[in-house]
């Protein structure tokens, strides 16, 4: 009785287990009939069957990640954003490897305007998938937008490293660093508006526009504001120079020397406005000297030095100076022209010549060229 009773029970447990292993079967068989169903949709373009197919393949077998993955896509690209981050964020919980599912997440809450958590998901898409240029970039705009110059331009600098003619990346890194300068400056300006730099700042944005005349009035205010600050009269000066303006130029130029004698350019353009003015020669002479031996690469000031000594006579002195800075700017018409007069002078006809034709040459190509205002422009004329 108690043999017949064990086999009894054998035959009911396998029984038992042979059912349960045929629905077992059946379920998945009808998980991934319902999983090729909804790829069948997804590629004739019925996103509802797609979306209703994949619903039921998640319902019979909770454990198919990927349609996880593929419903989140069809939610969000039918608007369904709510539904595509509570599906999305289920299936990486059962794989949290599918880079995919983060991209799309972090598509997501993107179109939802929420940078902080896009940035989130896209930094993991990137991890997951580093060749997933979608992400990155829309991870660089999402840091972008939180102001978090700092990993954008790291992220940046990488990829032109192994990409240097990234042109886009280029332009993303310009913009960054604009971004970056106007924080700062805004930033300056915030602390004291008040304050010689912060009138600085402003004359420098209206100098870049080629406003000189809302330039100089922003500078005459800096200068006012601060007239022992080192920079003030230099600033002021310079705009003046810009437009001509000689004698008013030239006494800013004094004034900043006060405040700063070593600055080597403000020498030089004090000289230059003598020269120009055809003033005192031995003093533009004087200052030139104090400009090149404070910064020797300063060649304009050495050009303004050779013309200087051609002036007092002294040819022969000046030839040094402008065959350096021949050989820094072969392209500047006033270095051959004074070159030219001075091998005259030596009785160095053929020398003469070839410099006065590179002179004709350059000034001929110059005509073809739109001008340009700089700050290096005021040489004086060749005489």
């Amino acid at each position: 009785m108690a043999r017949r009773l064990y086999f009894v029970g054998l035959i009911i447990l396998l029984v038992v287990g042979h059912n349960l292993s045929a629905q077992s079967g059946h379920q998945g068989a009808s998980a991934e009939a319902l999983y090729a169903e909804a790829k069948a949709a997804e590629s004739r373009g019925d996103a509802n069957a797609a979306i209703e197919a994949y619903e039921k393949v998640i319902r019979l077998d909770p454990h198919v990640a990927p349609a996880y993955n593929n419903l989140g896509s069809l939610y969000f690209d039918t608007g369904q954003f709510d539904k595509a981050v509570d599906v999305l964020k289920r299936g990486l919980l059962i794989n949290p490897r599918m880079g995919t599912s983060y991209a799309i997440l972090g598509s997501v809450y993107f179109a939802q305007g929420d940078c902080s958590k896009a940035s989130k998901a896209f930094q993991s898409a990137v991890k997951e998938n580093p060749e997933d240029k979608r992400s990155e970039d829309l991870l660089e705009e999402c840091l972008v937008t939180l102001q978090d110059f700092t990993q954008v331009v790291d992220k940046l600098r990488k990829r032109l490293a192994s990409a240097p003619n990234d042109q886009d990346a280029w332009y993303r890194l310009g913009e960054i660093y604009v971004q970056l300068s106007q924080q700062a400056l805004s930033k300056a300006k915030e602390i004291n508006p008040t304050s010689p730099l912060a009138y600085e700042l402003d004359g420098e944005v209206q100098e870049g526009l080629g406003k000189l005349a809302e330039a100089q009035q922003y500078y005459e205010q800096a200068v006012k504001a601060g007239p022992d600050t080192p920079g003030t009269h230099e600033h002021l000066g310079n705009i003046l120079w810009l437009q001509a303006l000689w004698g008013p130029a030239q006494t800013e130029f004094q004034a900043e020397l006060a405040n700063n004698p070593h600055s080597c350019r403000t020498s030089w353009k004090l000289a230059n406005c003598l020269l120009n003015q055809n003033l005192n020669t031995e003093q533009a002479l004087s200052s030139l000297n104090t400009a090149v031996q404070e910064c020797p690469d300063l060649m304009v000031a050495r050009v303004d030095r050779a013309k200087a000594l051609i002036a007092l006579g002294r040819p022969a002195d000046a030839l040094q100076d402008l065959l350096l800075a021949e050989k820094a700017d072969p392209k500047e018409s006033s270095i051959h022209f004074f070159l030219a007069k001075i091998y005259r002078a030596q009785g160095r006809t053929a020398d003469a010549s070839a410099e006065t034709q590179t002179f004709q040459s350059l000034l001929d190509q110059k005509k073809q060229l739109p001008a340009k205002s700089t700050t290096e422009s005021h040489t004086p004329s060749p005489q």
